[in-house]
């Protein structure tokens, strides 16, 4: 992980397949946030260009802090592609992968040809969270301005004020469904990342978005 000079923020992976040690073959990077989201409702915005190709499986999540339960307490998806497919992953999980918690599951699947193009997309996520202890409220994702998924927040899950941001590049394993990077290093560059108050467009354009975009399907 470095800076450039021009202020950006490299997260890079290194793929070394014929290396004769396996604990030497693929160097990853992960980035956790010290600071938690620390507010009922709010915004995060990051403008991203992600690796793509096959064994490559970057990310821009949230996690409860430590200590937490997973999957209970929640796991937000805002950044997430795998191989070369050029889809991103908008999510929202709360249950295990198995058939009885399948409710517990949403999921929308956007084509972002900038990831093939290595353009920068810019990913926004906001939320809206009552006080009470039911701790209802509402998600809305968006990509490069347009908003591409909603969702109520689920009860049980850990307040979203508890949450902290994730960055990594994971490579190969079971979501690569067996695919390994080439020889190579591969650049998770973040161009910027902040969180607001307020959503770009303010509460309005989150209301009025909410009022159209579909909710992530229900699936794995």
């Amino acid at each position: 992980m470095c800076s450039t000079p021009n202020h950006l923020l490299v997260l890079r992976a290194i793929s070394q397949p014929r290396q004769p040690d396996p604990a030497k073959k693929y160097t990853s990077a992960r980035l956790v946030s010290r600071q938690r989201l620390g507010r009922s409702r709010g915004s995060l915005v990051a403008t991203l260009t992600l690796p793509c190709g096959p064994g490559l499986w970057p990310a821009f999540w949230l996690l409860p802090a430590e200590p937490f339960s997973w999957p209970t307490d929640g796991e937000v998806d805002i950044a997430e592609t795998w191989n070369s497919t050029y889809v991103n992953h908008s999510c929202l999980h709360w249950g295990h992968y198995v058939p009885q918690d399948l409710n517990k599951h949403r999921v929308c699947e956007s084509v972002l040809p900038g990831l093939q193009q290595r353009r920068p997309v810019r990913f926004e996520f906001a939320w809206q969270q009552d006080e009470n202890e039911n701790g209802t409220g509402r998600l809305l994702w968006w990509i490069d301005g347009r908003a591409v998924m909603k969702n109520t927040i689920p009860q049980g899950i850990r307040r979203l004020a508890d949450f902290t941001v994730i960055l990594n590049i994971a490579m190969a394993g079971q979501v690569c469904q067996g695919q390994e990077p080439p020889e190579g290093a591969y650049d998770f560059v973040v161009h910027d990342l902040k969180m607001q108050d307020t959503p770009d467009g303010g509460w309005g354009r989150f209301d009025s978005d909410w009022s159209w975009v579909k909710e992530g399907e229900v699936r794995f």
